[in-house]
């Protein structure tokens, strides 16, 4: 395994949080999934690809300002192209799959960026690696996931010297999983790189995969799929073997993550004093959560803590069945790390009853 060429990498990660749309409902998860996977590549324990070529789009409303980055990103990748979508996806006119994109300002027909367009353009770049990861709510009925899963999986396929990794649920709330502050499968990355300790040094696509459906069948949720073109199969067999997505350097936290750190809890503090806005403090604790998985490791008590304020906010901000849910997951994770008798796994069980009753 090797690590990519930092001058010829380009990675390029877009997606759609809130929509300003009446006919889509906001996912507020893949606002985090973008902020996690962002400071990933900007953390030099765990990037193999050097921050300043790594572009992140959030919520683009115009098919050609995201056209003109991922155009000029397949241009200037000579090793390694990435390009990570998330966001609803529906089938467009002819049957198309297609992201549509939030509502511009006084825009009163909102745009779709065709899934084929970027399948075109990843095709015309010259990288010798190249990674398409799809991590998407599918706008269609449960009994139509089947075809919608076929027609995607079709496209992709077709897509020369492009591997493919696809998740997509037709269930908003399996797609965004309470306990999960990112997507089912998004979080599950994470949370799998950021294992470092608990795992090999480097992490290629395959890897990567593994752990992930991992973390997602630990959660009794469906896994993703992962389409390896020809040359993907030739490097794995080889003596180099494939590319390093992610890595690992035991070192401690920077001096910029301890003040990052430092500052969100005191935000996390200050929002618990406003006890009548709940949902700006669940909001809070679940910003200090996305970086404390990073920072410390999911499995760090001040992590699980985090997380435990976080549902507590999550039922006082009025979803009671969301905070229920989250305090299980929780539950399971503190039974694994701290002991079924651990006070703190204590507390979380009859949090799960108290909540699981509202």
């Amino acid at each position: 395994m090797r690590l990519p060429d930092p001058s010829g990498s380009r990675v390029v990660l877009v997606g759609w949080s809130a929509y300003d749309r009446p006919d889509l409902a906001d996912l507020p998860a893949v606002s985090n999934n973008l902020v996690g996977l962002a400071s990933t590549f900007d953390d030099p324990r765990f990037s193999t690809v050097p921050p300043d070529c790594v572009t992140i789009l959030a919520d683009p409303s115009r098919p050609h300002d995201t056209g003109i980055e991922m155009t000029a990103a397949a241009s200037q990748a000579s090793d390694l192209l990435m390009i990570y979508l998330a966001g609803h996806l529906a089938l467009g006119a002819g049957g198309e799959p297609v992201f549509p994109l939030t509502a511009a300002e006084n825009d009163p027909r909102p745009g779709n960026l065709a899934l084929s367009w970027v399948a075109h353009c990843m095709a015309q770049s010259t990288a010798r690696h190249k990674i398409l990861v799809l991590d998407a709510h599918l706008l269609c009925a449960a009994d139509e996931v089947g075809a919608f899963g076929q027609i995607l999986v079709g496209l992709c396929e077709q897509i020369p010297g492009v591997s493919t990794w696809i998740y997509g649920s037709a269930d908003q709330e399996l797609y965004s999983q309470p306990g999960f502050t990112a997507t089912a499968m998004t979080g599950a990355m994470l949370e799998s790189v950021h294992r470092g300790d608990q795992r090999e040094p480097e992490l290629d696509l395959v890897r990567l995969h593994e752990y992930t459906a991992h973390v997602m069948r630990r959660s009794l949720l469906p896994t993703p799929r992962l389409y390896l073109c020809e040359q993907a199969r030739l490097a794995l067999g080889s003596q180099m073997g494939w590319l390093a997505l992610f890595g690992f350097m035991p070192v401690p936290p920077s001096a910029r993550d301890a003040a990052l750190l430092r500052q969100l809890r005191q935000d996390a503090a200050d929002a618990e004093r406003n006890y009548h806005l709940p949902v700006e403090a669940a909001d809070t604790y679940r910003a200090l959560v996305v970086a404390s998985q990073r920072i410390l490791g999911p499995d760090h008590v001040d992590t699980l803590r985090a997380r435990q304020h976080m549902a507590r906010w999550t039922g006082h901000a009025g979803d009671a069945r969301r905070a229920s849910r989250e305090y299980q997951r929780l539950f399971e994770d503190q039974r694994r790390v701290l002991g079924v008798d651990h006070e703190e796994t204590v507390s979380t069980h009859n949090d799960i009853k108290y909540w699981s009753q509202r």
